[in-house]
């Protein structure tokens, strides 16, 4: 006797995205490749597979994941995570005003928590550009921001 599940068409993607998600945990990379790809086949809007397939791309290369990241959100991704590597991946290309977008859309997401290795890169980014009084002003907010965050990035204040 043979048993036939059907699913809707919601539950396809969603269970592919679950699968995946479980081959990315067990390190079977093209596996879980393969199952997000089909997941996109059942639902192209699928963002969440573009996130999976984002970190699968960024392993490989900044440039590659990039892309994926930028569909991403394109399909209206708005993950916090996803946003950061995306913006290390412009920052890396020198899209440093794409990447800056994406900096601060990080830094809004969590007004009320002081995202000291966010704004390490940022600040980094807009020292790179030349943008020393932004930088600086960064530097100063975090350090009035925190008793313990005094010292934040002094030399680069030098």
């Amino acid at each position: 006797m043979r048993i036939s599940i059907t699913f809707k068409k919601q539950e396809k993607y969603l269970s592919l995205n679950l699968l995946a998600l479980y081959y990315l945990r067990t390190n079977q990379i093209p596996q879980a490749q393969q199952t997000l790809n089909r997941s996109l086949e059942f639902e192209p809007r699928n963002s969440v597979a573009y996130y999976y397939l984002a970190i699968i791309d960024q392993n490989k290369n900044e440039f590659e994941a990039s892309s994926v990241l930028n569909l991403y959100f394109s399909k209206g991704g708005n993950d916090i995570d996803a946003a950061y590597d995306y913006a290390r991946a412009l920052q890396a290309m020198g899209k440093y005003g794409e990447a800056e977008k994406y900096f601060k859309f990080i830094l809004k997401a969590k007004k009320d928590v002081l995202q000291i290795t966010v704004i390490k890169r940022y600040v980094e980014m807009l020292i790179t550009q030349g943008e020393f009084k932004k930088a600086k002003n960064l530097i100063r907010y975090v350090q009035r921001k925190a008793t313990y965050s005094v010292k934040f990035m002094d030399k680069e204040l030098a």
